[in-house]
């Protein structure tokens, strides 16, 4: 385990191909304040990671229909720091506890590791649950990968909003 504040999860390192590689479950509650300070402390190692969970993070980036704090924080994270986001193609929560809740993404995979990895899948009907569970493959091959990097100053706006135009 990791000592957080309020995201809770557990570890475990497993060793790949002579790699050292922890798996971090997760789980963070709702309008959590100290979720980026958890979240550094989760990210942050000198091993690759994988970290699955509920991080009840909304954003257009993984399928959501619209943003909320917690995946705002987690997207601007992500850009400063060198992980990726994977997320299902499709809806994994429906809204069950009120008629108000559109269906979205929620459980999310974090990682760093240059080891290749299938898209992750869905299984619907397999709980009784508000979520449907998420699983991926995790393959003994490394594949390339490149540092991100937001160039948002070369790109050619004009252009961008004259394409929006014409295909809308």
């Amino acid at each position: 385990m990791i000592p957080t504040t309020n995201v809770e999860n557990i570890s475990i390192i497993i060793y790949i191909n002579n790699r050292a590689v922890r798996f971090t479950s997760a789980y963070c509650p709702r309008n959590n304040s100290s979720f980026i300070d958890d979240l550094n402390k989760i990210t942050t190692t000198t091993s690759e990671f994988f970290v699955f969970g509920d991080l009840n993070a909304h954003h257009v980036s993984w399928n959501c229909y619209d943003n909320n704090t917690a995946g705002r924080k987690l997207y601007n994270h992500q850009l400063n720091s060198n992980y990726y986001i994977y997320s299902p193609n499709t809806f994994i929560r429906f809204g069950q506890r009120t008629t108000f809740t559109q269906p979205s993404v929620v459980d999310l995979l974090l990682t760093n590791s240059s080891l290749n990895i299938s898209n992750l899948q869905t299984h619907p009907g397999l709980l009784k649950s508000d979520h449907v569970p998420v699983t991926c493959q995790i393959y003994g091959t490394v594949i390339e990968r490149t540092t991100l990097v937001p160039l948002y100053n070369m790109a050619n706006w004009n252009a961008i909003r004259h394409w929006v135009d014409n295909e809308l």
